[in-house]
């Protein structure tokens, strides 16, 4: 430390007076930093000044280093957010409870001390095991508070006397977003726009705006660099609770290997609709254990059959090249005893007899011919490259196939419990019909309000369904551009299977089966990148009056275009791949034609595809969440080494501020991270009969994207908008589709495709598809009716909690 220098202040208040006297030293609920000169400079400062006087809340301006740009923190104080969190008709929970929630962990302390008692009922001994084993991997109390509709009553609501931690860290920040982007600066009669926060940031009058991470780590980390010696440990910041700091969701969360997500903890610090997705994919993880560990035993069976093939098919060759080539070519009988003679060999060893008879006459008949060796029949029989492939289509695959689709309907059915339930703890279950108006939105007429009688813009309908009828023209036309990648490549495909010979024929499968599969991975990403920035374009043309409006558009379009864009090469493969040489004359590809190899298994080629896909599909996520932004900050780093603030000139909180301001921006983490689990999750269900590791490989994923989406969300990103949720959207209705499309698409490979069914006649494949998705769909119903939407420990919650609201409203009467 240098001579003179006292350490800096560090500042976490209980009090909003005290941080009015000392903004300069305090943490931020919303950052801005705008350029000094624009051409909207008037407009910011007329902004500024409203949300001061307009909006009543705590601005301090900063010039930073350069003197180009301004930073403005903004604090809100505990009378504006109590406003906005009444006019939004949140739900806090009741001073009446806290008797209730020390009677639960009373309870919850005797179940822990007696899960290991035995009892003589062997159900209830298993009950208690395993409600010991779910106590070992929670990593918090499934407590509840009862909650009612908030109003501006002290007496009713917990802990409103401690007011800066009233709110819950992501709903402060919310509702101060809420308060920002309904300011507007225009003079709003003369002005046709509305120029608020998001308007100005969209012109670049306001370069950026943000919320902050809890600053703990940074601060700690920062004293002890510049040589202070500061403990906060016993300094009770305003804005973040300790249990809900990012050390203790990083301890409990990132680093915790066996444990589940402490939702909860989530949703205090990134919001509902973050800790619902995460709710959603620790559900999807953990009933992903059953089908993964079958799909592995049924491959590794399938393996066994493979290899055993190989080994036969291999004795069976040796056997050929022992006869007599001049008695084998002297008659077609002679020649049919041969073949039949060997295969007597891989009868009963082998799938695919009658395919492999007509490959082993085939070329016999051109050994006979040109009185060659049989080289060419030994090497068509015992390719090694096919043992992997064929393994993946065996006489298994059917009922894992059949297994899989009634899983989809179990997780389904347990998600929409687990949905029910934690709306029902958090009391978001109604959230989207006391919604407000998006910022964005735009009402061009005015309407009457049946319920307040107050004249209010409205869009009309017909002029959203004529933009809608646009958008869908848009997503055909993007959808014929796929068809073409999908063309372009099945030409790559075939032209190189036919012209490229190498001697390897390794080497000749990675050429043809894997580039190609690579190449139409590496189409999928590009033109799913593209159209996602149109998609989102349309959507905002569309003008929707709320966010979940908004957010439902923008998830069927993104879908709808990747459901064409993930699967139109799997479709052609399993079903369209055959006998295909007039389609490709037509388009003057002469002399090609597709098929599906010498013994007619499309299988093993869409395995392949779907293996290269799965796996191609998550590099441009892995770069973009972990590669690009360590790139970015080495690069800042040197470009910016001189300009880094000086500690002596600049306050560290400042300092943390400028250090989140370079962090990347997350964006809509929902939506690409459900959008590719969905994707995925398509992948494993809609292909299940071929492809028995999906789930596997999807477990995988899962378990290192759980890790990389904790770690970038927490340390990495900026924080995101806390944004509130009652459940996961169309999403869910997207996945019971992919269900239903799963049993038809599962039932056609069976019947039509696989070897269990390839060499049956017509009339019984027919027979088999229809048994095959009737059974699916009839069990499925029952299933799906035979499982409670809501668990039974939340039924007596929601009749107190109806009691509560109506005793509420009747007090508030009174």
């Amino acid at each position: 430390m240098h001579a003179g220098m006292t350490a800096p202040v560090l500042w976490f208040s209980t009090s909003v007076a005290r941080r009015k006297a000392a903004m300069g030293k305090g943490i931020a609920d919303y950052v801005l930093i705008y350029p000094k000169k624009h051409e909207l400079s008037y407009q910011v400062q007329e902004y500024i000044r409203k949300v001061q006087e307009d909006g009543c809340l705590t601005v301090e301006e900063e010039e930073l280093a350069g003197g180009d740009e301004i930073l403005v923190n903004i604090v809100a104080p505990f009378t504006e957010l109590s406003k906005a969190a009444e006019s939004l008709r949140l739900c806090m929970p009741l001073l009446s409870d806290a008797m209730s929630r020390s009677e639960t962990a009373v309870l919850q302390t005797k179940e822990i001390n007696g899960c290991y008692t035995v009892n003589k009922d062997h159900w209830q001994t298993f009950k208690n095991l395993w409600s010991c084993f779910m106590q070992r991997i929670e990593t918090e109390p499934d407590d509840e508070l009862v909650s009612a509709v908030y109003t501006d009553n002290e007496g009713l609501f917990e802990v409103i006397d401690d007011k800066d931690s009233f709110f819950r860290p992501s709903l402060r920040y919310l509702l101060t977003h809420h308060i920002l982007t309904n300011i507007d600066a225009s003079d709003g009669k003369n002005s046709k726009v509305k120029m608020g926060l998001l308007y100005l940031q969209m012109k670049g009058a306001i370069r950026t705006s943000f919320i902050l991470h809890d600053p703990r780590p940074y601060l700690q980390a920062q004293t002890q660099t510049d040589g202070y010696k500061y403990q906060l440990q016993n300094v009770k910041c305003a804005l973040m609770p300790s249990e809900d700091s990012r050390e203790e969701l990083d301890k409990k969360w990132a680093k915790a290997s066996f444990k589940l997500s402490p939702l909860t903890k989530i949703r205090n610090y990134f919001g509902e609709k973050i800790a619902l997705y995460f709710a959603f994919v620790q559900i999807l993880h953990l009933t992903l254990i059953f089908p993964a560990f079958l799909g592995l035993c049924i491959f590794v069976y399938g393996l066994h059959l493979s290899i055993t093939c190989h080994h036969s098919v291999k004795y069976s060759t040796e056997n050929l090249i022992k006869q007599d080539l001049k008695a084998l070519c002297l008659s077609p009988v002679t020649l049919s005893t041969g073949v039949n003679r060997t295969l007597e060999i891989i009868r009963e060893k082998c799938y695919d007899v009658e395919w492999r008879r007509r490959l082993i006459e085939q070329t016999l008949n051109q050994t006979c011919t040109t009185k060659g060796s049989y080289n060419s029949v030994q090497e068509t029989l015992s390719d090694a490259s096919s043992i992997i492939k064929y393994s993946l289509d065996n006489n298994a695959t059917p009922i894992f196939a059949l297994i899989l689709c009634l899983w989809g309907t179990v997780f389904l059915e347990i998600w929409k419990r687990k949905n029910a339930s934690l709306s029902h703890k958090w009391k978001v279950k109604d959230y989207e019909s006391n919604e407000p108006d998006r910022p964005e939105f735009k009402g061009i007429l005015t309407k009457k309000d049946l319920v307040t009688g107050d004249e209010v813009p409205y869009y009309p309908t017909s002029y959203r369904y004529t933009k809608i009828f646009a958008s869908f023209s848009v997503l055909l036309v993007l959808v014929g551009f796929v068809c073409i990648s999908v063309l372009g490549v099945v030409v790559y495909k075939t032209w190189a299977r036919i012209k490229v010979k190498t001697e390897n024929s390794f080497q000749t499968f990675l050429l043809s089966t894997v580039l190609s599969s690579l190449m139409n991975a590496i189409s999928m990403t590009i033109l799913g990148q593209v159209y996602e920035k149109i998609a989102i374009k349309m959507t905002d043309w569309e003008n929707y009056r709320t966010q979940t409006a908004y957010n439902d558009a923008l998830i069927k379009k993104l879908f709808a275009f990747q459901f064409a864009n993930s699967y139109a090469s799997l479709f052609y493969i399993a079903f369209l791949r055959r006998n295909n040489q007039d389609v490709f004359n037509s388009l003057g590809f002469v002399g090609l034609e597709d098929d599906c190899g010498m013994l007619n298994n499309c299988i093993s080629d869409l395995s392949v595809q779907l293996l290269v896909v799965m796996i191609v599909k998550t590099l441009p996520k892995f770069c973009n969440d972990l590669i690009y932004p360590w790139l970015k900050k080495i690069i800042c780093k040197r470009c910016n080494k001189e300009d880094l603030e000086d500690p002596e000139t600049t306050s560290l909180t400042t300092r943390f501020i400028l250090d989140e301001e370079r962090k990347p921006d997350l964006g809509n983490f929902t939506l690409g991270e459900y959008n590719e689990k969905v994707i995925q999750y398509g992948y494993q269900m809609i292909f299940a009969a071929c492809f028995p590791l999906g789930p596997l490989l999807f477990f995988f994923t899962l378990l290192v994207d759980k890790k990389v989406d904790s770690k970038r969300l927490l340390w990495i990103f900026r924080r995101p908008l806390p944004w509130i949720a009652q459940d996961i959207g169309p999403w869910f209705a997207i996945l019971e589709i992919i269900n239903a499309v799963a049993v038809v698409t599962n039932a056609c490979l069976i019947a039509f495709s696989s070897q269990f069914s390839r060499e049956r006649p017509l009339v019984e494949q027919l027979m088999i598809f229809i048994i095959f998705e009737h059974i699916v769909f009839i069990v499925k119903f029952i299933v799906a009716n035979a499982i409670p939407d809501l668990p039974q420990k939340i039924n007596w919650p929601s009749d107190r909690y109806i009691f509560v609201l109506d005793f509420c409203s009747d007090w508030s009467n009174n």
